[in-house]
């Protein structure tokens, strides 16, 4: 299973007894998306991408 948003996680567990799995998935992904914001501003992965975008 897959969730890219909070929102998505409660979605996915919406149950009362799924409190602790809904928390740790948001913890999980709170550390994916800072791990991927520190790859990307080393890299500037965002930045080039956008100027891509506003090139085409």
């Amino acid at each position: 299973m897959w969730a890219y948003t909070t929102e998505e996680i409660d979605r996915l567990l919406p149950n009362p007894d799924q409190a602790e799995t809904r928390r740790a998935a948001r913890a999980e992904l709170a550390a994916r998306r800072a791990n991927w914001n520190t790859g990307d501003a080393r890299i500037g992965y965002s930045s080039a991408k956008k100027a891509e975008t506003e090139i085409a």
